[in-house]
């Protein structure tokens, strides 16, 4: 065996990462990519992601998906990534704020 069965670590997993707008937050290879060509900073809150799909019995399969780690408890001023603030805003302010309201991503306690 390679690695340590999930079974046996001190965690718990509930639900994972919850973006309430995956289609904004989990990208693709070319993405990332066109993202970090763009601005290199972006790399900074770029992150490769597992999704439980592409966890197997003793393996996984990485599906090239990557996650924009814009975090509310990170407390990232998205400004000084304009790659990914104009990423994120071409899908539309009103959908991606986290007020609760019908159509938007969910509101969180995470300050």
């Amino acid at each position: 065996m390679i690695g340590k069965p999930l079974k046996d670590w001190d965690i718990n997993i509930y639900r994972g990462i919850l973006t309430g707008y995956n289609e904004a937050f989990i990208i693709d290879e070319k993405t990332k990519n066109d993202l970090i060509f763009e601005d290199p900073k972006s790399a900074e809150i770029i992150r490769p992601i597992l999704r439980g799909r592409d966890i197997k019995r003793y393996a996984y399969e990485f599906a090239d998906k990557y996650i924009i780690t814009t975090f509310p408890s990170l407390k990232i001023d998205i400004n000084i990534y304009p790659a990914i603030r104009q990423h994120l805003m071409s899908f539309g302010h009103d959908r991606l704020r986290q007020t609760g309201d019908t159509g938007a991503r969910k509101k969180t306690s995470n300050m």
